[in-house]
């Protein structure tokens, strides 16, 4: 069997090209993609062959009915979403998304495409839905 090519840095960038993107690299080595509604992070955990994208929405969650009302909508959304999973911290008041992607045997150029497309594809919905049932928690840009 032919050894497909490990997930790197460097193929996720082309892939931000392609899609005129700019990108910078976080403290943690994260590839960061800002958007005005969220800050989308991605990354590659190499000791379990995982790519994976972290959303930060903007919205901000100060108080406790707002979190209440966070928590309410992100199981609403896991519930009837494929993708992404959506997560609320409730120390830091943040709802932020998630998908992952295992790739043990290596992936193929098309194959994380496919991943990336869908990762901010479904991350953009996540948050638009989001915007609309929350928007009375929309902060500017506190990320």
């Amino acid at each position: 069997m032919t050894e497909l090519p490990k997930p790197t840095h460097t193929r996720i960038e082309e892939w931000l090209k392609s899609h005129e993107l700019k990108y910078i690299y976080d403290d943690d080595g994260d590839l960061a993609v800002g958007f005005e509604e969220v800050n989308i992070f991605i990354g590659i955990d190499s000791e379990y062959d995982r790519v994976h994208t972290h959303g930060y929405w903007r919205g901000g969650l100060a108080t406790d009915e707002a979190k209440a009302r966070a928590v309410a909508l992100a199981n609403e959304l896991n519930s009837s979403m494929v993708a992404p999973k959506v997560l609320v911290n409730l120390d830091q008041g943040r709802i932020i998304t998630e998908t992952v992607s295992t790739h043990p045997f290596g992936i193929t150029d098309q194959q994380l495409e496919f991943f990336l497309d869908m990762s901010f594809q479904t991350t953009m919905a996540a948050i638009g839905k989001l915007e609309e049932a929350l928007p009375d928690l929309i902060e500017g840009d506190n990320a």
